[in-house]
């Protein structure tokens, strides 16, 4: 609609193949990449991945990371334990009740967002597991809240006011006419190791 009517607009956050413009994201396969070596690094062989919904372009990217990072330490990638559709903690709990029933083995957990997070810590709560001393935990985001749980959340950090201010010098070139072409503005993430893994 916007490209229809010819307004200026930058995509922030993500991108789509099918929307021809420009954006700003942060480097997606690195960040997982890094989260996944770092609980390798840590000991951690069955790393659970709960990851977003495949039709969004960050959960796609953060799996190729998480893969990768695999691969790299000739870790087999065992597709089990990979669960998909986790946005909301509620989710996280859902996924994670279901897991820990099926009796699937692992040590570790690198979720989607820290808000799935949330619902993984409640629900290894009522399963009676520790954190970090049973299963490992990082997220990725790091929300306001990440560093203030019972357990403060290792997690990947955005860059989320520089990618609002790299979106609007975008923005602002487009309205002017500096840029015709679409532009990608890629910005890199940092793994804050805090006590959860």
């Amino acid at each position: 609609e916007l490209k229809r009517k010819k307004v200026p607009f930058v995509l922030l956050g993500r991108h789509f193949d099918l929307v021809e413009t420009g954006y700003v994201i942060t480097d997606e396969i690195k960040g997982a990449f890094s989260a996944t070596d770092y609980l390798v690094k840590k000991g951690h062989k069955k790393i659970l991945f709960i990851n977003g919904p495949d039709y969004i372009s960050s959960a796609k990217e953060r799996l190729v990371g998480y893969k990768r990072a695999l691969q790299e330490h000739a870790i087999l990638f065992d597709k089990s334990l990979v669960r998909e559709d986790a946005l909301k903690m509620e989710d996280g709990y859902r996924i994670m009740k279901q897991i820990l029933s099926s009796g699937t083995k692992f040590t570790a957990v690198f979720a989607y967002c820290d808000f799935v997070v949330l619902g993984i810590m409640q629900a290894l709560e009522e399963a009676k597991l520790k954190i970090p001393e049973d299963i490992a935990i990082v997220g990725y985001d790091d929300v306001a809240f990440a560093r203030f749980l019972q357990v403060p959340l290792t997690t990947v950090h955005i860059p989320k006011y520089e990618l609002g201010k790299e979106a609007m010098k975008l923005l602002k070139k487009k309205i002017e006419g500096e840029i015709q072409e679409p532009q990608a503005v890629i910005l890199e993430t940092k793994l804050v190791i805090r006590k959860s893994a």
